[in-house]
């Protein structure tokens, strides 16, 4: 659906150029190209073997709401000596909870962002498992089971507080009696009313009721 948006087929031409002009100029016999580009969609064996075989895998999102190639990166690095390094854009939604298992970058900022791949490059063995194993311990634990549980728990919890707030209809005002004892007095009136009690009982949400552990 993207390839019919008419910036997104501008930001590809783009790419491509860019892509040719590096290979152009630093491609080798020895080495051959630099830069290895597939614009193509990929089978799930292939793409998980690129991941697995993957030292570093830089996300440079500038806006994304969550990004689950990081998740998937990670995953596909379990029991890989040593895993690959993850670099991510602050600007992803993955950042608030990879964030602390990856180097997180300002994809704005080109001397940060290439310093943070030499760094990863370059990363001791044991700073590797360190990252990897936060980020593949936050992965395993906050699946999509465990989000769709929680989920419906909040729904669940929301509902009950809503049984328990909601009150009944109040009772109508025995108006001709107040009127009746308003006439009657002869002294000054005071009428005080309780705006969180006047139209209805207040009542306690499960929340409060619960005891504090």
């Amino acid at each position: 659906s993207r390839r019919e948006v008419p910036e997104y087929q501008r930001l590809q031409r783009q790419v491509h150029e860019l892509v040719g002009q590096v290979c152009g100029r630093h491609s080798s016999i020895e080495f051959g190209a630099p830069v290895i580009y597939l614009d193509q969609s990929m089978s799930h064996n292939d793409l998980t073997a690129l991941y697995r075989v993957a030292d570093v895998a830089l996300i440079t999102s500038l806006r994304d709401g969550m990004n689950l190639v990081s998740y998937e990166f990670v995953a596909c690095h379990n029991k890989r000596d040593p895993p690959g390094v993850l670099i991510l854009s602050e600007f992803a939604g993955a950042a608030q909870s990879l964030g602390a298992g990856s180097i997180r970058v300002n994809p704005w900022n080109l001397q940060e962002t290439a310093d943070a791949i030499y760094d990863a490059l370059e990363m001791p063995s044991e700073e590797r498992r360190a990252l990897h194993s936060y980020a593949f311990q936050y992965i395993n634990q906050h699946t999509a089971q465990k989000w769709a549980e929680t989920f419906l728990q909040s729904l669940q919890d929301a509902c009950s507080e809503f049984m328990e707030i909601a009150a009944e209809v109040p009772p109508l005002l025995p108006y001709e009696e107040l009127l009746t004892d308003w006439s009657e007095s002869t002294r000054r009136r005071l009428i005080i009313l309780d705006l969180l009690d006047c139209l209805a009982p207040a009542k306690k949400s499960m929340r409060e009721r619960r005891p504090r552990t």
